[in-house]
């Protein structure tokens, strides 16, 4: 159903998923539950019926400002396969936090973007997807935390830009484990043409398109050297992997000014028990596969020197 905004009461409970091009029209869905749960924001809709879904032109997104959505509270960047998804579940806990994991619109405005020529317009249509994401559920809510895409790191300025006093972090890990992680079960970054890669300016010069191994690592040299050159840069607030769960419970809730109560203490602590995408009990994956270390060791070599550099630069932080 194409409809245009005529009153945002009439979007009470909808969500901007996706855009589509030509002509430009943004997808939302509605939301029929009480709070997000899910890992990821995707899950959430992934049995919305067709009567809960409809469309409207791009411009609609411009009538989301800042007066319909919480402050942005944080902005949590991260390498893939390092805990951020641990660290949104830990945050869920608190009927105060607006957490949103990975929305889809927002890959889809960056993506759309990047082929316009004003920064300010792509500024615009950023900022009023995130006004769109951030109204709040209820009247308890006051913090709003996005997660997002890995690969989003290339367009750290921009977001800057939209939001220029939210608190910036990022979530490292020993990147031999995050591509032993990949091994195992793949992310979408990590396959040629399942997303705009664009941003990252990969060299793909001397690998073919059958080796994902070889993609794969220069998808997180790629990653891990912005997320360096943004911490040179005292742009980023750094977290390492080890530093989960408890960095969440005190220094990060302090970062955004949250407050536990005791029993928000308790329940964030109860929610690291349990893995955070598959909710079986938690277990710090950690060592190395000495194999995978020996068939590509001048791959790792170079993200391992970003990474030692990566923790140095959050000693310092620290």
């Amino acid at each position: 159903m194409d409809t245009h905004i005529e009153q945002l009461s009439d979007f009470n409970n909808w969500y901007p998923i996706s855009l589509t091009e030509t002509p430009t029209l943004v997808h939302w869905k509605k939301f029929v539950r009480q709070h997000f749960t899910q890992p990821f924001f995707f899950d959430e809709f992934t049995r919305t019926p067709k009567n809960h879904t409809k469309t409207t032109p791009l411009s609609s997104l411009k009538h989301f400002t800042a007066q319909h959505s919480l402050p942005l509270s944080a902005l949590i960047f991260h390498v893939s396969r390092c805990g951020s998804t641990l660290m949104t579940q830990q945050l869920r806990q608190s009927d105060r936090c607006l957490v949103i994991s990975e929305p889809s619109i927002i890959e889809s405005v960056l993506s759309y973007s990047r082929n316009l020529s004003s920064e300010a317009e792509r500024i615009m249509h950023l900022q009023s997807a995130i006004y769109a994401l951030g109204r709040p559920q209820n009247t308890k809510q006051t913090h709003f935390i996005i997660k997002l895409d890995c690969w989003h790191i290339a367009d750290l300025p921009l977001f800057r830009k939209a939001f220029p006093n939210t608190p910036l972090f990022c979530l490292y890990r020993n990147p031999v484990e995050v591509f032993q992680s990949h091994q195992k079960i793949i992310g979408q970054q990590m396959v040629p043409g399942l997303i705009d890669s664009s941003a990252l300016s990969l060299d793909l010069t001397n690998i073919k398109a059958y080796q994902l191994d070889l993609y794969s690592l220069q998808v997180l040299e790629r990653i891990y050297a912005f997320v360096l050159k943004y911490a040179k840069e005292e742009q980023l607030k750094l977290i390492n992997y080890k530093e989960l769960p408890e960095i969440t419970i005190n220094a990060f809730v302090c970062d955004i000014a949250l407050r536990l109560t005791e029993k928000e203490y308790k329940s964030f602590s109860s929610a690291s028990n349990n893995h955070s995408k598959y909710n079986t009990p938690f277990v710090k994956e950690t060592g190395k596969n000495q194999r995978t270390l020996a068939a590509y060791e001048k791959e790792f070599s170079i993200i391992n020197n970003i990474y030692n550099e990566l923790k140095e630069i959050n000693h310092r932080q620290d």
